[in-house]
């Protein structure tokens, strides 16, 4: 059996959660579905419309760290997005943009890294040979971006969209979820501090993207 044909749904099911995930990131200031926007300290006032760039990033980055206290809460609100036609449109329209694809490679280093940990886990369950058998077949993956459209069109296979929901069911996907996006430092644990920072910037950045798509199409809504 062709090791990249065995790991290509693995991988289109890790890409989707993943985008879900980003996206929460991008959006937790603006509550999007599942999320109670937090409070301020005075009174329990809303906080004021975060500026476009880093200040949005680090609400995102905020809301995803108060969920992170509870993966059961990860796991509720990704399985509602899955759930959710608009969500799941949206992640892959996410996936066929090729500056978001640019975007992705600029983190395909740290990515490789919390697939690996996945992979791991799920290795623990069905062999370590199916895990090895997975991380040699993701390493090949992620050195090639073309490996995003096979993912997507992976996307496309009922069964692979019941395996999607499947794993965002597994409490222990919804726990390495959890401490994958409790915040960059817990990401790259273990790693030198410049990696750190480095990650930081590049995580910020793809959340920048994110929040200036938002911005355009809030325009085009205008406009129409």
């Amino acid at each position: 059996k062709d090791p990249a044909n065995y790991f290509r749904p693995m991988m289109a099911r890790i890409v989707l959660a993943t985008c879900l995930l980003l996206r929460l990131s991008s959006v937790a200031a603006q509550v999007p579905r599942g999320f109670a926007r937090p409070a301020a300290a005075s009174g329990g006032a809303q906080p004021a419309a975060p500026e476009a760039g880093v200040t949005n990033a680090k609400l995102g980055m905020a809301g995803l760290q108060q969920l992170a206290k509870d993966p059961a809460s990860i796991q509720k609100v990704m399985a509602s997005l899955m759930e959710d036609p608009d969500a799941v449109a949206e992640a892959k329209k996410m996936m066929q943009d090729p500056s978001f694809q640019r975007e992705m490679e600029k983190i395909a280093g740290p990515m490789k890294q919390a697939m690996r940990q996945f992979a791991g886990a799920q290795g623990a369950q069905a062999g370590a040979q199916n895990a090895q058998l997975g991380m040699a077949a993701l390493s090949r993956a992620m050195q090639d971006p073309s490996n995003l459209a096979a993912a997507l069109k992976a996307m496309e296979d009922p069964a692979t969209v019941a395996e999607v929901r499947k794993m965002l069911a597994n409490p222990s996907f919804a726990a390495m979820m959890g401490q994958q996006v409790g915040s960059a430092k817990e990401l790259l644990k273990g790693l030198g501090g410049d990696q750190n920072e480095a990650l930081a910037s590049r995580m910020r950045g793809l959340a920048d993207w994110m929040n200036k798509q938002d911005e355009q199409q809030q325009l085009r809504d205008m406009l129409n």
